[in-house]
């Protein structure tokens, strides 16, 4: 045999690059598909367990050394009420997660689209007005819900 019989052919890739192709494919479409099984044995959790009645995480350490609500405070409660159907109480809990909730979803399905079919949903665009409105909404949320009074205890629900 020559040296030249013994070369692959140019158009065939070789073993090594095959299996990092094949490697690259099951990361693509394996991690969506891992992250889908995360969030759903995190909801089923939450969503069979009550975070009112059972301590299901330890004290947040925000809210014990300072006192206020984080902007992450209720999200567990609200994620419970979200997958028992009741919305307004979930808005109670964290208004700022539930209106998440729906972005999350779409840029979930716009990913997976993404790594099985290659084909990706619309991107939304905002302008910056709408970007900065946004932040001003979430820095009313959270500065808002710390004060007293009955608009901010309705987003306190819960608490103590």
């Amino acid at each position: 045999m020559t040296d030249t019989a013994l070369q692959t052919s140019p158009e065939l890739p070789t073993i090594e690059e095959a299996s990092n192709t094949k490697l690259l494919t099951l990361m693509v479409k394996g991690t969506p598909v891992i992250t889908a099984a995360a969030i759903a044995t995190g909801c089923a959790y939450v969503g069979l367990n009550n975070p009112e009645t059972q301590s299901m995480l330890g004290p947040c350490g925000f809210y014990a050394v300072t006192g206020m609500y984080c902007p992450g405070c209720g999200m567990t409660r609200a994620l419970h009420s979200v997958l028992n159907g009741n919305i307004l109480r979930a808005v109670q809990f964290n208004a700022m997660f539930v209106i998440a909730l729906p972005v999350l979803m779409y840029f979930y399905i716009w990913w997976t689209m993404w790594a099985f079919t290659g084909r990706k949903l619309p991107i939304f665009t905002i302008s910056r007005k709408a970007a900065w409105g946004i932040v001003a909404v979430a820095v009313f949320f959270v500065v808002g819900r710390n004060f007293p009074g009955a608009v901010p205890s309705f987003f306190t629900l819960g608490r103590a």
